[in-house]
C-alpha cells in the first residue's frame, strides 16, 4: 500500500492488515480499503482537519469511509449465508452494524451543526469503529471461512 506507518505507532499497515485478515479476499480487500482511509483521513486531520470550512478534505474523506463502511457492512450481511455461523453470532454481528451506522448518522449531524469539531475526536471514533468491530467481530468469521475454503 505504501504507508511509511499508520498513526504515528510505527505499524506498517501490510503487517497490520496481515493479522487482522479473515480469509476471504473480497472482504480482506474492503477492510484493506477501509485502512487507507483511515489513512488518509488522518492525513487530512494533520493538514487543517474538519475546521477549514466548507467541504474539506477531511469532511470529503469521511463521507467516502462512510459509503465504504455501507458497502461493506452489506457485503458481509451478504456474505454470512454462506459461513454457517451461528445465529447468535450473526445477529451480534449485525448489531454491531447497525449501531455504527447510528453512531456515523449522529457524527454528521454534529458535524453539519458545528463544522469546527474536534477533528482528533472525530478520528478516534472512525479508528474505533475499523478496528474495533473487525477486531471483535469480523475475525469470527475467520474459522467459517477456514471451514467453507476446506470443503
Amino acid at each position: 500500500m505504501g504507508y511509511d506507518s499508520y498513526g504515528g505507532h510505527g505499524i506498517a499497515p501490510e503487517h497490520l492488515l496481515a493479522s487482522l485478515k479473515i480469509g476471504d479476499a473480497a472482504i480482506d480487500g474492503e477492510h484493506e480499503r477501509l485502512f487507507g482511509e483511515l489513512y488518509r483521513l488522518r492525513q487530512e486531520m494533520l493538514a487543517g482537519g474538519a475546521a477549514s470550512g466548507g467541504r474539506s478534505g477531511f469532511q470529503s474523506t469521511l463521507g467516502t469511509i462512510g459509503a465504504t463502511m455501507m458497502a461493506h457492512f452489506e457485503h458481509e450481511e451478504r456474505f454470512f449465508a454462506t459461513l454457517g455461523m451461528p445465529e447468535s453470532e450473526v445477529l451480534c454481528h449485525l448489531g454491531a452494524h447497525r449501531e455504527i451506522v447510528h453512531q456515523y448518522a449522529e457524527l454528521n449531524l454534529r458535524l453539519l451543526q458545528d463544522p469546527s469539531l474536534d477533528s482528533e475526536a472525530v478520528l478516534t471514533m472512525v479508528q474505533e469503529w475499523i478496528f474495533y468491530h473487525l477486531i471483535r467481530y469480523d475475525l469470527k468469521m475467520r474459522p467459517y471461512v477456514a471451514l467453507m475454503h476446506s470443503e
